[in-house]
């Protein structure tokens, strides 16, 4: 009995000091007064300065986390032919000339076959496949030909 007796003197002896303690910077401002007051509300306005910036950078981060969403959705209506859709009409039009190109040479030479009553047939799906590389292929053979053919009728 005397021993709990002692321990709630001592704990009663220190709980007050323990109970009204003050925290450092209201000790420091009612220490030195104006100066450490004027210490304590600068302390203040830097902690508000720093909760701002914080505020404010998280501000911007979701700023960022926005746009970066707005754009994930964007990407996701185009979907994955965007590209294709937005220059289709540019390569549809080459691949009509190219096509075009082939169906004119392979028309020429064989027009330019049914004239010298020469050459094979072999020669219309050779231009026709190759394009412009069969034609200046079938040209060079045809440049080779034209001093026999015109020794011949001459």
């Amino acid at each position: 009995m005397r021993q709990t007796m002692l321990v709630f003197l001592v704990v009663g002896a220190f709980l007050p000091g323990v109970t009204f303690a003050q925290t450092e910077k209201e000790a420091l401002a009612l220490e030195g007064g104006k100066l450490d007051f004027e210490h304590a509300r600068r302390l203040k306005e830097l902690d508000i300065e720093a909760h701002e910036a914080k505020l404010d950078f998280e501000r911007q981060m979701h700023e960022l986390e926005l746009k970066a969403r707005t754009t994930q959705i964007q990407r996701q209506q185009a979907g994955p032919y965007h590209y294709r859709r937005k220059h289709g009409g540019f390569a549809c039009l080459i691949g009509l000339i190219m096509i075009i190109v082939r169906v004119l040479a392979t028309i020429w030479v064989c027009g330019d076959l049914q004239r010298r009553k020469t050459g094979s047939g072999l020669w219309i799906p050779i231009v026709l496949l190759g394009g412009l590389f069969g034609l200046g292929v079938y040209a060079v053979i045809r440049l080779g030909d034209m001093p026999q053919t015109q020794g011949v009728s001459g």
